[in-house]
């Protein structure tokens, strides 16, 4: 039986009679990815305890568990570690719409299987491993990535108060225009500053999401000196043209966005932290 060439949807063959099996077997598989994208888009991360990562190694010391928001069930993971090489994925199977809560295996690989099951938890680039949500968990640190807050093991982490972000605009030109100016505090030590933004469309007669960008930056005394910017969607991203990029200038980081030729309402949905990273004396 041929099927699509992306996501290996079975469907009939040219000619096929009897056609009705095959053509199930295509809206099952549809039905299947469909839900299981709606069913990751909008999950939870909870629990976990103090989430560690030292010299490759991610552990965390209660249950990390994943919440399936539409049947209201977790996916678990109980407390472990695990080794991550630089540029692999932290990612585990899930049992789609679990009807109670479900033990799953944290794995790791450099790139999620072709699977409607993947889910993906972090990546790791460099010496610093990212979760989904956002969050930077740097190499000797101990974090909860689901609330932003960190620290190391001699010391307790400091986050700042969270900022809101809700920019409407009109966007006609190729010029990037600035919509957000954030300073980081002044942090006594190391700080991560995380972005979780959402850009949405408001036009052809409705609201439409176009992507997601998650990016942390690291600052390291007067300077911001890396950063990592993920759009993990954006189906919409280049038509209409849309871009959105920052501009560091010492611990100032200014949010642009470029726009089509067209005006078109834009609004852009966020927030910002900075998190304190108190490193223990030697």
């Amino acid at each position: 039986m041929p099927t699509t060439p992306r996501l290996r949807w079975p469907f009939p063959a040219e000619n096929q009679d009897p056609w009705y099996d095959a053509l199930l077997s295509f809206f099952e598989a549809a039905d299947l990815s469909a839900y299981a994208s709606r069913e990751t888009e909008n999950l939870v991360l909870t629990g976990g305890g103090d989430v560690a990562y030292d010299a490759g190694v991610v552990s965390w010391t209660a249950d990390l568990a994943v919440l399936a928001p539409i049947t209201g069930f977790h996916w678990v993971m109980v407390a472990t570690s695990v080794t991550i090489e630089d540029g692999q994925l932290l990612w585990f199977d899930a049992i789609r719409a679990p009807s109670g809560n479900t033990t799953v295996v944290p794995q790791v690989a450099a790139q999620l299987p072709l699977s409607d099951t993947a889910v993906l938890l972090a990546v790791r680039r460099g010496t610093t491993l990212y979760w989904r949500n956002g969050a930077g968990l740097e190499n000797g640190t101990l974090l909860n990535p689901l609330a932003f807050t960190a620290s190391t093991g001699g010391g307790g982490g400091t986050p700042a108060e969270v900022t809101e972000i809700d920019e409407l605009l009109l966007v006609a030109n190729a010029t990037p225009t600035n919509i957000h100016n954030y300073i980081a505090p002044s942090l006594e030590n190391r700080a991560s500053i995380v972005y979780e933004v959402l850009v949405t469309m408001i036009g052809w007669g409705g609201t439409y999401a176009t992507f997601k960008t998650l990016a942390t930056f690291t600052r390291q005394g007067g300077t911001i000196t890396e950063r990592e910017v993920l759009h993990v969607s954006g189906p919409l991203r280049s038509n209409p043209a849309f871009d959105l990029t920052f501009f560091i200038d010492g611990l100032s980081i200014d949010m642009r966005v470029t726009g089509g030729a067209d005006p078109t309402r834009w609004r852009v949905l966020g927030r910002v932290q900075a998190i304190d990273y108190t490193w223990a004396e030697a």
